[in-house]
């Protein structure tokens, strides 16, 4: 469900979660969760939903735009490396915490792709990774949940979460989504089930916003174990 932007309240936790690309987009979203406080909303009624409850309140998506602010090709990156991107997500934020998230002093490290690490393991672990070149730049991650069911567990999240925001179910967590982030608003309802597991959103273009958020709805199904000794 769409909602206009608001200051997000300084209890409620803010993260951020990313999809690796180059030649395709790279996504990131950033993403408040709720703890039962309510806000009052620009237009002064009072917003308070389940504690639990994800808002996506800000994306940067790496695809070409043209004068207008329009996509220019579907599915095509901007063809970055993995220091131009993180130097975006910290310009990103701080406009974010100059406005949105004034309340908050950093946004806490998210879930991203564990393509992220690739490399890193060769030249007895000197080798060059995304990871370490974004973390160079001071913007770090966790990991993903990637186990086999993944993504069968992250659409089954979203369709609750739908769910429960379009009946106004106060006993389950709901999802939604600031107006200004155009390109989840666009994108995410082209999505459809993959005719060989129904039970699966399809990979398709321009799905790169989808699996990133897919990360976040699938956060806390991450066991701890899985965490290594010296990951950023």
């Amino acid at each position: 469900m769409e909602i206009d932007p608001f200051t997000i309240p300084k209890n409620w936790t803010v993260n951020r979660a990313f999809d690796e690309g180059t030649a395709p987009p790279f996504a990131t979203v950033w993403v408040a969760e709720a703890n039962g406080e309510e806000v009052k909303l620009p237009n002064g009624k009072i917003f308070c939903p389940p504690s639990g409850s994800l808002i996506v309140v800000a994306e940067d998506y790496g695809t070409e735009e043209d004068a207008h602010g329009n996509q220019v090709e579907r599915n095509r990156g901007l063809q970055l490396s993995a220091r131009p991107v993180a130097r975006r997500i910290k310009k990103k934020e701080e406009q974010l915490l100059k406005g949105i998230l004034s309340n908050h002093t950093k946004v806490e490290p998210g879930p991203a792709d564990l393509s992220i690490r690739k490399g890193g393991k060769l030249d007895k672990g000197t080798g060059a990774s995304v990871e370490k070149e974004m973390a160079a730049e001071g913007i770090k991650w966790t990991d993903s949940y990637k186990a086999t069911g993944s993504r069968k567990l992250s659409a089954q999240i979203m369709i609750e979460r739908l769910s429960a925001t379009k009946e106004q179910d106060f006993e389950r967590p709901h999802i939604y989504f600031f107006k200004t982030c155009r390109y989840c608003i666009k994108f995410l309802p082209e999505h459809h089930r993959n005719e060989n597991n129904p039970e699966e959103v399809a990979k398709g273009p321009d799905d790169h916003l989808w699996d990133a958020i897919a990360y976040r709805l699938t956060q806390k199904a991450k066991p701890k174990t899985i965490t290594r000794k010296g990951f950023f």
